[in-house]
């Protein structure tokens, strides 16, 4: 899962590569991601982590990282990765 805003034909563009910016509402989506999350782990194939993808920060400023919220889905296995850019998304 990612959620985010991306960069378009802006000065936060580098090397076919997209800043992601903070979007609204987003311990709420977070939120949403923990009430399904024993669908999303059984979801995942071959014991893979599941990964959702954020801004580094939400639209208060506040990082992503330190949301209570983001700790209650790393108790459940979901691994939350801030990312400012899409590229580091997309990384291995």
């Amino acid at each position: 899962m990612a959620t985010g805003s991306l960069s378009g034909a802006t000065k936060q563009l580098r090397d076919r590569d997209a800043a992601v910016h903070p979007v609204g509402d987003l311990e709420a989506k977070l939120g949403e991601v923990l009430n399904r999350s024993a669908a999303l782990r059984s979801a995942a194939r071959g014991g893979s982590p599941a990964l959702c993808f954020t801004p580094l920060t939400d639209a208060q400023g506040r990082p992503v990282a330190e949301l209570a919220v983001t700790g209650r889905l790393r108790e459940r296995g979901i691994e939350v990765v801030p990312s400012g850019w899409l590229a580091d998304a997309c990384r291995d």
